[in-house]
């Protein structure tokens, strides 16, 4: 499992267990303030076909929401 922040592409079917989010915060790559983005716990082979914000394996510090008090039932990357 990983975990990950993204904007899904047109019509792509969205995970169960996502929930959505706008982002707040200048200077992220991919996403202005404002916009909606996806978080949520996928397999390790998920892919997509819009764009990837953040996923596990990157540092935590650049996530979007990484002092979240939503953190799926105390699960970490």
């Amino acid at each position: 499992m990983k975990e990950i922040y993204y904007i899904p592409g047109e019509n792509e079917l969205i995970p169960a267990g996502a929930i959505p989010l706008i982002n707040a915060v200048s200077g992220i790559t991919g996403i202005g303030v404002g916009e909606q983005m996806l978080h949520v716990l996928v397999e390790d082979d998920f892919d997509t076909a819009g764009t990837m914000i953040w996923e596990t394996g990157k540092d935590e510090a650049l996530a979007p929401d990484s002092s979240s008090s939503h953190r799926f039932a105390g699960w970490r990357s």
